[in-house]
């Protein structure tokens, strides 16, 4: 009986020192029973720095795509290429500043399965230090059940594995290259979604992402709020009628924008139970307000054409 295939895609800048410890951790992996593993590593950089921290010995086969044409979406998409020229029957995606545990990869195939369903999206637990994410992901205990998961409309690529049928008719789905601001991969499930997919959320199969202290400042959060609500506005308006698409904003807008003040009024009764709330509850307000006005920026000509 074939194997079930499975290649894990990781889409680097070919420069981080996490990117040694990703790949090691994915050589880790225990392999769902009946089913072959290999991971595709696609170099994003210009000079194809990450062949550096390819290793001759290793338990799955690596294969290496340098790609110098500039921008996630393009990265990712050379992944699902080569993922078709292997012929390979899932496809899963991890960040290269990701640890995976052992049991991760086994974990995401059994909950598709016994979801019977098309993309699993895990969690991602953010962990200050580098030898931090490595370390919990080598000591992670996989979650006690895995089905009935909820169903959710979009997923990333930080922790996801969907079936390779996603790239056939009538989906026929690859990553939006416009969307070098981010976002490409929100939008690519979200509209696996509106031609039938079936997504879950195993929130509680998690990899562990090193987060450094210069990704918690102000204008970094800032900047990257906003660029989910750019991220939002266009995903819905490429993907819905103009009015629906137009409503979905506006009230998403709204939201965001209408729960600072009652997020701020309930700070007191929060504090209670966490006095880390305090510091939390107005980051994630700004955090909030940054995204409301992403959402409506490009009615006012405002666009963002940065890497990202």
């Amino acid at each position: 009986m074939p194997k079930t295939t499975i290649s894990i895609c990781v889409c680097s800048s070919g420069v981080r020192e996490s990117l040694a410890y990703c790949l090691q951790s994915l050589q880790a992996q225990a392999a769902p029973q009946d089913a072959a593993l290999s991971i595709l590593l696609i170099d994003n950089s210009v000079h194809g720095g990450g062949r550096q921290f390819l290793n001759a010995e290793s338990q799955y086969p690596v294969h290496y795509l340098h790609v110098p044409s500039p921008g996630i979406p393009v990265a990712r998409n050379a992944a699902l290429k080569l993922a078709q020229q292997l012929d390979t029957d899932w496809i899963a995606f991890i960040d290269d500043d990701e640890m995976a545990p052992p049991s991760w990869i086994s974990r995401l195939f059994e909950a598709a399965v016994v979801n019977a369903a098309d993309v699993v999206e895990g969690g991602v637990v953010r962990v200050k230090t580098l030898q931090g994410a490595v370390d919990m992901a080598r000591a992670h205990l996989p979650a006690a059940s895995i089905s009935h998961l909820p169903r959710v409309k979009t997923a990333v690529t930080s922790n996801v594995l969907f079936s390779t049928k996603l790239l056939a008719s009538p989906y026929d789905l690859m990553f939006d290259e416009n969307m070098v601001f981010g976002g490409s991969d929100r939008e690519f499930f979200m509209r696996a979604v509106l031609a039938g997919a079936k997504i879950v959320s195993a929130a509680e199969e998690p990899v562990y992402e090193m987060w450094p202290v210069e990704r918690t400042t102000p204008y970094y959060t800032l900047t990257r709020w906003f660029r989910y609500g750019v991220s939002f506005n266009y995903r819905y308006r490429k993907n819905h009628a103009f009015f629906p698409g137009l409503a979905y904003i506006l009230l998403m807008f709204l939201y965001k924008l209408a729960g600072v003040p009652v997020k701020l009024a309930l700070l007191p009764f929060r504090m209670v139970k966490d006095k880390r709330a305090i510091y939390r509850t107005p980051a994630t307000s700004v955090a909030d307000i940054a995204y409301a006005f992403g959402c409506i920026a490009p009615y006012f000509g405002i666009s963002l054409n940065r890497y990202y």
